[in-house]
């Protein structure tokens, strides 16, 4: 069988093209290449500004991505959403892109959530994950409340600071020697006024026994509550730096997951109470015979009376990377909020940009006005 062979002169009509089909095909593959040229994830307003990306390390060596130009408009347009928008990324010890760290000026990320309907009211990077700060006070807040429901803790009980809370570095306004005494109920009660970081590691002792098993427990109810983008991984909440764990890398949340504790918080009625207090005295850290200490809330939204604050809780130091963060709760217009900021670099401009939010996206509705009938 010898069977023959086409010239290829047959097939020149698989591989030639009319001359008017070619340009037109050549268009139509360019604008297929540029529609895919844009990232997915490039698509919001905010991110649409980021332009250019150059990079930077921290002190430690660990680089970090900064944005450092944006659009003109933005510019001119607000300057405290290109601040935010010149946010940095911080990056992991194995190179990935991990973590949101502060900004220059307002705040980095935020969550309004309606506590009713649990329907989140504004946000801006609000699951992007971030440093916790000393954020675990409130898990310690929420489990000794809880376990003082259940009858398992009473409110009475003593707490003697161990030398392994004592060691516990952090925010301490209060210093504490080992072997100080109080009790349950005044950890809770300062706590809910500052993030004592020495009282809020003993009242984890006194819950669990041991830091690393309170820890744990704290991660598996933050599962429970539905804060996908949590992890704790000691009491330090100084920065990023100090929590570095070779399984998870660092210790992380996002602005929507702490919004989540807030609503728990506020649903407990124990924190609830407890988190609306302005101030307290105590005798912790004042020698024998001294005046008792005054100790102030942290949450300058409460402390200032801005209308229809109902309390929650503030940090009261700058994380060197998590910066000034606070859960804020609001009852305003019949309804009940939950306001989550986090990444400001100042007290001030944390207390402007939570007081920024609520009033641009909830402001106080005006009562309606009497009829006349004269």
């Amino acid at each position: 069988m010898n069977a023959k062979i086409p010239h290829l002169s047959y097939f020149r009509f698989v591989f030639v093209m009319p001359q008017n089909i070619l340009p037109t095909a050549l268009s139509l593959f360019v604008l297929a290449i540029a529609s895919f040229a844009q990232p997915a994830e490039m698509t919001s307003s905010r991110q649409e500004k980021e332009t250019t990306f150059a990079a930077w390390t921290h002190e430690d060596g660990r680089p970090v991505l900064v944005a450092d130009k944006k659009n003109g408009k933005d510019k001119k347009k607000d300057k405290k959403a290109a601040a935010r928008s010149n946010a940095r990324a911080g990056v992991n010890p194995s190179g990935d892109a991990l973590i949101r760290t502060i900004n220059g000026e307002g705040y980095w990320s935020c969550c309004l959530l309606d506590t009713k309907s649990n329907q989140t009211v504004y946000q801006e990077y609000a699951n992007e994950k971030t440093y916790p700060g000393n954020a675990i006070a409130l898990m310690v807040l929420l489990t000794a409340a809880e376990q003082i429901q259940n009858g398992v803790l009473k409110p009475d009980e003593p707490i003697i600071l161990s030398q392994t809370a004592v060691n516990v570095p952090g925010s301490n306004d209060l210093i504490l020697p080992a072997g100080t005494a109080t009790t349950v109920r005044e950890a809770m009660q300062l706590i809910a006024l500052r993030p004592f970081v020495n009282l809020t590691a003993a009242l984890a002792e006194k819950l669990y026994g041991t830091q690393e098993q309170a820890i744990s427990a704290f991660n598996s109810r933050a599962k429970m509550l539905g804060m996908r983008n949590t992890v704790f991984l000691d009491f330090t909440g100084l920065d990023g730096r100090m929590t570095l764990d070779k399984k998870r890398n660092c210790a992380f949340t996002s602005a929507y997951d702490m919004a989540i504790l807030g609503k728990a918080l506020l649903q407990n009625k124990i924190v609830a109470a407890l988190v609306k207090v302005k101030s307290t005295t105590t005798s912790l850290s004042v020698p024998q015979g001294g005046k008792p200490k005054s100790i102030r809330t942290a949450n300058l939204l409460l402390r200032n009376d801005v209308p229809g604050c109902i309390g929650l809780w503030s940090t009261s130091v700058l994380s060197p990377h998590a910066g000034a963060y606070g859960i804020y709760a609001f009852e305003r217009n019949g309804k009940q909020y939950v306001l989550s900021v986090w990444g400001s670099r100042t007290f001030e401009t944390l207390r402007d940009s939570g007081r920024e939010i609520i009033d641009e996206k909830v402001p106080i509705s005006q009562a309606p006005a009497a009829p006349a009938y004269f």
